[in-house]
């Protein structure tokens, strides 16, 4: 049920679910399919973000194309809600971290503690975590888990444990 396999080693840090979850994990999505990777979905639990589990989105940064990471991370996580509106779409990324719409939190990242934002979407149980680290902006977004049960680990360039389907040749 996972989606090809992208180049790899990949060019940036990957960050991904830690060892207390123990379910499955794939590769879920990377963008754009025909050029450079410069982001990339990684699904722990069900590939379907409408199913219980947590997706992991990391964006590598681009100093010189003055967009944020964690913002388009964040856009990323959104467009995998249910019911998530255009004017959510256009409004939630630009306030993260000032909005009413986002409370302050703390998430594990390679066991240090560094601040997040959480929105909760109404009505459901789906939730998105966003963190700028720096080199790289990371979106969580979760079903029928709390981000409190995980924290993040950097992973290696390839991967390993995440299922894909074999890279496409030709």
């Amino acid at each position: 049920p996972w989606i090809w396999a992208p180049p790899l080693p990949l060019p940036f840090r990957v960050l991904g679910l830690d060892a207390t979850f123990t379910g499955p994990r794939g590769v879920a999505l990377w963008n754009p399919p025909d050029g450079p990777v410069t982001t990339i979905t990684l699904a722990h639990g069900a590939l379907d973000p409408h199913l219980p589990g947590v997706r992991t989105t990391t964006r590598a940064a681009d100093p010189a194309g003055g967009w944020s990471p964690v913002r388009e991370a964040v856009l990323d996580a959104l467009l995998g809600l249910p019911g998530i509106q255009d004017e959510q779409l256009r409004r939630l990324p630009a306030t993260l971290g000032t909005g009413a719409a986002w409370e302050p939190v703390a998430v594990r990242v390679d066991a240090r503690v560094v601040p997040a934002h959480r929105y909760r979407h109404p009505g459901g149980e789906h939730w998105v975590v966003a963190a700028d680290l720096g080199d790289v902006g990371v979106s969580i977004a979760g079903c029928g888990r709390q981000l409190e049960e995980h924290g993040l680990l950097t992973l290696a360039g390839d991967l390993p444990g995440y299922a894909a389907r074999p890279a496409r040749t030709g």
